[in-house]
């Protein structure tokens, strides 16, 4: 345990001093002052109104800015981070309001029409005014392009990205908020979401550098996403959540996901990597992913989307909402349906939403979601390698099925007590039913039995998350503590039967309820020490209690039992933050993660013996650097390294806190827009992101060896053009370095193909879209796996033996439209 923190704290100094080192070194780097452009000669201004924006991130009060103004504001995602606005409060022109939001960052802005202002890089000159002390600068006429400060050399903005774009749209979730965090976040955009008309969530996350997903029958229904080297399957190692409330079933008794949102009804997903911020918890050892649902349209409107494909997919995303004064309301229907690339793996989704905002005034929002989600899914099992050769579409098992339904309730209401103090709640449940129908199967021979195990799992969830932000000004810089608890509790009631194959009634062999009641406090503070230069040190608090009690008809040799065990543990790090340069932020951070046991490992299920096991502890950390290198070129880079030294592993017929592991890397993301460079390259765009990873064990007979399902290098790429008129077209690529699926590094395939390594393997997509401007309507089209690439997805063993094939080349098109 000594040891431990020893490599935790020398970690840690070795960071903040690296920090502080460059905060001094660094203290002379000059900000410059950010001015809207001159107006020509006779211009008028624009009528004023009441303007009451707090001082934020600036990304934030911009969007309230376009809200009260009715402009559209237009800007590259980076341009605004770091960047903190001044308040504005009281009887402004559009462009006395601007320019005092844009004060001190470097931006400047110019009309580029009537209702859309487009931000830039303040040109040297109007920073030698600024600084000259020209408070209010002239301001342009709506529409003219002219400027007293910028030369006509300078060309304007032109991004894929809108922060505002129109009446219908402008009630949308801040995407740049959580890149407040001290550590290595990524941000899948709802712009990026609307042009890839995706499937399911999987094909999102793989975009993100470090994340390893899975495929499972090629519907996405089932996650099995890992991050930075952690074992993706079943989603054990992540924490996965929808607008800060946990969907993982049984997040501390079994992380183990079998339900997945559908991606329709997300707005952008935020992924925070390596537990860096005490904020969340427990499973962050990989990292943690945050759906964010959409919000309602300000104007009520109806709107439909419905996509047909190969083996006769149907989606069909329909909503209608809006706001009728201070109160919205927002019903949704989605229908997803297919039958499957392979046989006997038909599916079929409904899942039914209701949303209500209200803001009974401008410090309080009170936000509710109901859904109901029901699932039958056949799931045909996996193949030999013999039949995974001669014909991947096979099922290797014709009778299993999946049902799943879930009901689920959440209400956050937050309030802005006054201009230092907001408080938050959310309050949730769900009660998640799946019952799966699996057909035996010779372990060592893989051959079908005329037996079938059924699964049959009932998990109800509750819980209460109060939170308070609580900002101040000390010498003169904005601090700022965010302090919260948590309360959750989770059951399971667990049965398991024998019956005939293919049928749903079965004898009762196993009947079990788990519990878990977890408490947790935690404390996190962005403290900063210059303008630049910010430390955000945290420790939280956890709790777990966990019983399980046997109710078996048929009671074992050693009756039933009832038995429960407490784990706890603090969690704590540092997170730092220096902006090198109005474009380029340092990051990094150290923390240590916390995983209990599962409900297999706590209490023995056998005899009822509560096992002496600690939670699984990890030390994270990584350091990295966000840039726009240079106008059109944006990057981030981040090494990494993880270290578990007591994983819970078996010895014999015992647990133990024995696993020693090491996950470390490099990754790194670039995006070009060329048009920013080469004006006739206007529209084109590239993007790429590539992990390099090292993951290894460092126990036992695996000492050195790779880790199961943890590739060694991962790219992923994109090449679109976005033209003015709405058409676009988008192909990327996926690579998945060789995967092995054992300790012991096999490679050789043995006869059943439930072992040996998985090859290496790229696939290929294609997009097109067409969504003209003013239109309330889009068509789209799209083929995935263009070229067909035959790759294993998974080697399976237990209840499915064999090999599951990745999905095979397969086409899509569709309409959406809105009024």
């Amino acid at each position: 345990m000594n040891r431990w923190h020893d490599v935790f704290f020398t970690m840690h100094l070795r960071i903040l001093f690296l920090f502080a080192l460059l905060a001094f070194t660094s203290a002379g780097v000059d900000h410059a002052s950010a001015q809207g452009d001159g107006a020509s000669a006779g211009a008028e201004p624009r009528q004023k109104m009441h303007y009451q924006i707090a001082p934020q991130p600036l990304n934030r009060a911009l969007r309230d800015f376009a809200l009260t103004s009715g402009l559209q504001v237009s800007f590259p995602d980076d341009m605004t981070l770091g960047h903190t606005s001044r308040e504005v409060a009281g009887s402004y022109t559009p462009e006395e309001a601007l320019s005092e939001l844009l004060a001190g960052s470097g931006l400047s802005f110019r009309f580029t029409n009537a209702d859309t202002v487009t931000l830039e890089r303040a040109h040297p000159s109007s920073v030698s005014q600024a600084q000259a002390g020209d408070d209010h600068p002239s301001v342009p006429e709506a529409g003219h392009a002219g400027s007293a400060t910028t030369s006509p050399g300078v060309k304007p903005v032109v991004v894929p990205e809108i922060v505002v774009k129109d009446v219908h749209e402008r009630n949308e979730p801040d995407q740049e908020s959580v890149k407040d965090i001290a550590g290595t976040v990524n941000v899948v955009t709802r712009e990026e979401i609307q042009r890839a008309r995706p499937k399911n969530a999987d094909e999102m996350l793989r975009r993100i550098p470090g994340v390893n997903v899975l495929d499972e029958y090629g519907q996405g229904l089932r996650p099995n996403i890992g991050i930075r080297g952690m074992d993706p399957r079943r989603s054990k190692n992540i924490l996965l959540l929808m607008d800060d409330v946990p969907i993982q079933p049984a997040l501390f008794g079994d992380a183990s996901t079998y339900y997945m949102v559908p991606i329709e009804r997300i707005d952008h997903i935020e992924v925070i990597k390596g537990g860096a911020s005490v904020l969340y918890s427990p499973n962050t050892q990989g990292g943690m992913i945050n759906f964010i649902q959409k919000w309602i349209p300000t104007t009520p409107t109806f709107s439909t989307t419905n996509t047909f494909g190969s083996f006769n997919l149907f989606q069909s995303d329909t909503q209608y909402g809006g706001y009728f004064g201070n109160f919205g309301a927002q019903m949704g229907y989605l229908r997803r349906q297919s039958d499957g690339f392979r046989d006997r793996s038909k599916s079929q989704l409904d899942d039914f939403t209701l949303r209500f905002e209200a803001n009974p005034d401008d410090r309080t929002r009170i936000t509710t979601n109901f859904s109901y989600y029901n699932e039958t899914t056949q799931t045909p099992g996996s193949l030999t390698p013999t039949q995974y050769r001669n014909d991947r579409t096979l099922a290797g098992k014709p009778l299993d099925e999946f049902k799943g339904q879930r009901t689920a309730v959440d209400v956050t209401a937050s309030r802005e007590i006054d201009a230092h103090n907001t408080a938050k709640i959310i309050v949730y449940g769900n009660v998640f039913e799946r019952n799966w129908y699996v057909q035996d199967q010779n372990a060592t021979t893989g051959a079908l039995l005329q037996t079938s195990t059924n699964f049959l799992r009932k998990f109800n969830v509750f819980g209460v998350m109060p939170q308070h932000q609580f900002k101040f000004s000390l010498f003169g810089l904005d601090q700022q503590i965010t302090s919260g608890v948590r309360y959750h509790a989770e059951r399971l009631t667990d049965i398991q039967g024998i019956g005939t194959a293919g049928s749903k009634i079965s004898r009762t062999t196993n009947n079990a309820d788990l519990e878990s009641v977890a408490y947790a406090a935690y404390t996190e503070t962005a403290i900063r020490l210059t303008e630049a230069f910010t430390i955000s040190p945290g420790i939280r608090w956890e709790q777990v209690n966990q019983s399980r009690e046997t109710m078996n008809a048929v009671p074992p040799v050693g009756g039933n039992f009832r038995n429960s065990k407490t784990t706890q543990g603090l969690i704590y790090g540092t997170g730092v933050k220096y902006q090198l340069t109005p474009d380029s932020m340092l990051f990094g951070h150290v923390h240590t993660t916390f995983r209990p046991p599962t409900f297999a490992n706590a209490v023995d299920p056998t005899s009822g013996t509560t096992q002496d096991l600690e939670a699984e502890r990890a030390l994270s950390s990584d350091i990295g650097l966000r840039s726009t290198i240079i106008p059109g070129v944006s990057a981030e880079v981040a090494v990494f390294r993880t270290e578990f030294r007591n994983q819970i592993v078996q010895q014999g017929s015992a647990f133990v806190n024995a696993g020693k592991t090491l996950q470390e890397g490099i990754e790194s993301t670039v995006s070009l827009d060329w048009g920013e460079m080469v004006r006739p390259l206007q529209g084109f765009v590239t993007r790429g992101s590539i992990t390099l990873l090292r993951p290894k064990s460092l126990f036992g007979a695996t000492n050195g060896k790779d880790l199961p399902y943890a590739p060694r290098m991962t790219f992923y790429g994109l090449v679109g053009y976005y033209h003015p008129t709405g058409a676009s077209i988008e192909a990327d690529a996926m690579y998945i370095a060789q995967q092995f699926t054992d300790g012991a590094n096999t490679q050789a395939e043995n006869a059943l193909g439930t072992n040996g390594a998985i090859p290496s393997y790229t696939i290929w997509n294609l997009r097109l879209n067409y969504a003209p401007p003013k239109a309330k309507w889009a068509i789209f089209a799209g083929v995935r796996n263009l070229t067909d690439e035959s790759f294993i997805a998974q080697r399976t063993t237990a209840s499915f033996i064999g090999i599951q094939p990745g999905e095979i080349r397969n086409f899509y098109g569709g309409v959406s439209w809105r009024f």
